[in-house]
């Protein structure tokens, strides 16, 4: 009981954790690509 309780807590903690790096860093430069790119400039694929 006490084991499975504690890994739900550790789980939770790391979500969290995880879910603060994503939201403090801005994900528009991290994450860009160059396809990104091509697509914000409307370039089609013929």
């Amino acid at each position: 009981m006490l084991a499975k309780l504690l890994k739900a807590f550790s789980i939770a903690a790391l979500l969290v954790i995880v879910k603060r790096l994503v939201l403090r860093k801005p994900p528009s430069h991290s994450y860009r690509t160059p396809e990104d790119r091509w697509l914000r400039r409307g370039y089609r694929k013929p």
